[in-house]
């Protein structure tokens, strides 16, 4: 009997020793598959992760494009190990980049817009008591590049003092053909005073248009950007510039500047499309073709003579600002989209 009782316990701790090999090897198996994916989730992650990167370093270039001018997609380009790639849309502003690494997308979509510019409000600008003369032709109303009228715009002219309109000139704006005497509605007298800098005309911060400072003239006609001279070589007048014929104007920020607002430019001739920021102008001659909106800062001033055309443009204006754009939304794979203010 003690014999079979022994066999029979053996026998028991046998099976008990059988199952507990048994449920060690499935914890095993477990852990160890937790384990493994545990590995694959945090590699995948690290791939999104990279990918995501990826995918701003493509935002961030594009965007930098933008801001010069290149409007063209970026094709896939190498970086990091992975790559990216941008399609940017130039009627919605939208930029589409995606990031590849390791086999893992991930794509953000953001659109842009220019820094909207409060301050404008006119073809032209003055500060205190502005004149016109000559044929000078002044149209608020909005045109395109090609001087097609596309909307009702906006005033003519807006100065702080009074306006007079001498000579054979035309004002117009505000959905109303230039005309004389100017009709009600086409120009705007004793407005708010102008900003007293660029940088508040434009929306910006003292000091952000430091780097564009200069005292050599653009060369001509320019292709975009912004150039911001405080003299011309060390005189206050720039006297005679031309800009270029309407097959191959100007385009971009003028600025001519200094803080004892004396920079004068004078005697205009060609095409300029863009924002013109000056201290004073003195005669827009008859070949001169200003398209966007012009600003003059110090008071007192005679603008035109000949056959002038000083026209409002909204698309000249979006396309001298390009350097101003910012984000305005952000939306990726596996975020809900974020909006700007």
């Amino acid at each position: 009997m003690k014999t079979h009782r022994r066999q029979s316990e053996q026998g028991s701790g046998m099976i008990w020793a059988v199952l507990l090999l048994v449920v060690v090897s499935t914890f095993s198996a477990s852990l160890f598959g937790l384990s493994l994916w545990e590995s694959r989730n945090v590699a995948m992650e690290a791939g999104r992760t990279q990918a995501l990167y990826l995918a701003e370093a493509g935002i961030d270039r594009k965007l930098n494009e933008v801001r010069l001018g290149d409007s063209n997609s970026i094709s896939p380009t190498a970086l990091g190990g992975g790559t990216y790639e941008v399609n940017y849309d130039t009627n919605t502003k939208t930029m589409t980049a995606t990031g590849m690494y390791d086999n893992i997308e991930r794509t953000i979509i953001t659109q842009i817009n220019n820094n909207q510019i409060s301050s404008i409000l006119a073809a032209i600008h003055g500060n205190y008591n502005l004149s016109v003369n000559g044929t000078i032709s002044i149209d608020g109303r909005d045109h395109d590049i090609a001087g097609n009228i596309v909307g009702p715009g906006t005033y003519g002219v807006s100065t702080s003092g009074s306006f007079d309109l001498g000579g054979s000139a035309v004002v117009g704006g505000n959905g109303i053909a230039p005309d004389r005497p100017a009709p009600p509605g086409t120009y705007q007298e004793y407005a708010d005073p102008l900003p007293a800098t660029p940088e508040e005309i434009l929306g910006l911060q003292p000091g952000d248009l430091d780097a564009f400072k200069t005292t050599t003239p653009p060369t001509l006609p320019m292709q975009g950007g912004i150039v911001y001279m405080t003299s011309n070589e060390g005189d206050p007048v720039w006297n005679g510039p031309d800009f270029g014929d309407e097959s191959n104007p100007s385009w971009g920020i003028l600025i001519f500047h200094n803080t004892d607002v004396t920079a004068e430019l004078r005697n205009l001739h060609g095409s300029f499309y863009g924002i013109v920021i000056t201290d004073k102008l003195i005669h827009i001659n008859g070949d001169a073709v200003l398209r966007g909106s012009t600003f003059v800062l110090d008071g007192n001033t005679n603008i035109g003579n000949g056959s002038a055309i000083v026209q409002y443009s909204t698309q000249a204006i979006d396309n001298a600002t390009t350097f101003l754009a910012k984000i305005a939304s952000w939306d990726d794979t596996l975020n809900e989209a974020v909006q700007y203010n």
